[in-house]
């Protein structure tokens, strides 16, 4: 999809690292987390899967998933500042030569293009389109795609969970489901 390279930059931005929006919330401003990352990957059709994954204290989950929340669709509405938007097409352009440093990197990028049934350009092209994008892009191609409804939030925790869980999804427009794991696991 032509909007991928806003898409790929404005995930980043959200949570592409320590840096990212994410991580800086739940863990550098609130300390509820070691760590909290936003990760997109290449599907057909567009956008894909897009994860965020965090790992919180049992009392702390509602919180967490509140600014979570508060980041991901809030995101959608405030352009980039230009200096933040910079800095991340930084990073990501610089982080690329180290894909290729290794035979298995290269490999991994050949495999990414006959799966997705992409163009050679799209290596070739890739850190140029990823200078071209604005603030305004990203903003557009993040709020087409981050969205409630088409979200599902999976939590790993205990059945204590349940009634906290059910009455944020509930506040949310969502539906609950809880499974015990063995269902999961079990034929």
């Amino acid at each position: 999809s032509p909007e991928w390279f806003d898409y790929r930059v404005g995930v980043h931005a959200l949570g592409g690292g320590y840096v990212a929006r994410i991580n800086q919330v739940l863990r550098v401003q609130q300390g509820l987390t070691y760590g909290a990352y936003v990760r997109a990957d290449y599907q057909s059709p567009f956008p894909g899967t897009s994860i965020l994954s965090t790992f919180t204290q049992t009392g702390d989950l509602i919180r967490a998933l509140d600014l979570a929340f508060v980041e991901m669709f809030g995101f959608k509405t405030k352009p980039l500042p230009t200096e933040e938007l910079d800095v991340v097409k930084d990073m990501i352009n610089n982080k690329r030569a180290f894909i290729f440093e290794k035979i298995d990197g290269v490999i991994m990028q050949l495999y990414l293009l006959k799966m997705y049934r992409l163009k050679d350009d799209f290596l070739k092209s890739y850190e140029e389109r990823i200078s071209k994008v604005t603030s305004e892009n990203v903003k557009r191609a993040v709020g087409e795609v981050f969205h409630k409804a088409a979200g599902y939030v999976v939590v790993v925790g205990n059945s204590d969970l349940e009634a906290p869980l059910k009455a944020w999804t509930e506040k949310q427009g969502g539906i609950f489901e809880m499974r015990p794991a063995q269902s999961v696991i079990e034929p």
